[in-house]
């Protein structure tokens, strides 16, 4: 019966119906999801359950920053390649260590027990870079230099957005740029985002 099923499930992936028109997130998910009219950076951070699904490679085929048309200007890192199958899916994390190196871990994962079509999935992931502070970085992906880039210090045309959460009994801050996107918690919360104290966000 399993058998007969696999064999089902492949003839209708090789042939899809002529009539239908849906397009398969996982071959070209878009780089940005969107909540209501906002936008969030990262759409491939590591999600909760991830820790029930085995973690694997990805393969990839170009990695390029690509610098936008506006002023601040503004980055992009543009990751193409394909994940092992189309029951994959994509993560792509990024830290900031010290002397201002970027690092971002592309990888996939996959729920260990799913039978799945032995069909590689292309993607197209852009993931912005736009959210540190003013200063020089450098890019890595996987542990391979990509380029640099500059970030300035220009006044916000969108103002500044303020977040304050509880942290182990304190207040914690983060002062941001205005954007027309959702920020995700990760990004409110980065090190290099994070101001310890009143006296610290005055200064900003």
């Amino acid at each position: 019966m399993l058998r007969l099923l696999f064999i089902l499930f492949t003839i209708w992936y090789l042939f899809p119906p002529l009539q239908s028109s849906t397009t398969l997130s996982f071959v070209k998910p878009s780089d940005e999801k969107k909540e209501g009219n906002m936008q969030i950076a990262n759409p491939y951070l590591p999600q909760e359950n991830d820790k029930f699904l085995k973690r694997d490679i990805v393969t990839l085929e170009s990695k390029e920053i690509v610098v936008l048309e506006s002023f601040p200007q503004q980055y992009k890192l543009v990751l193409k390649g394909h994940l092992p199958t189309v029951c994959h899916h994509l993560r792509v994390f990024e830290t900031q260590s010290k002397g201002n190196r970027i690092d971002i871990n592309v990888y996939s994962v996959v729920e260990p027990s799913s039978v799945c079509v032995m069909i590689v999935a292309p993607f197209e992931a852009k993931i912005d870079l736009n959210r540190y502070p003013v200063g020089f970085y450098s890019a890595w992906v996987n542990n391979k230099k990509i380029g640099d880039i500059e970030i300035s210090s220009v006044p916000s045309m969108k103002g500044y957005e303020l977040y304050s959460w509880q942290a182990e009994d304190r207040w914690c801050f983060s002062l941001l740029l205005g954007t027309n996107r959702l920020k995700d918690f990760a990004e409110i919360t980065a090190p290099n985002s994070r101001l310890s104290d009143i006296d610290a966000l005055k200064k900003e």
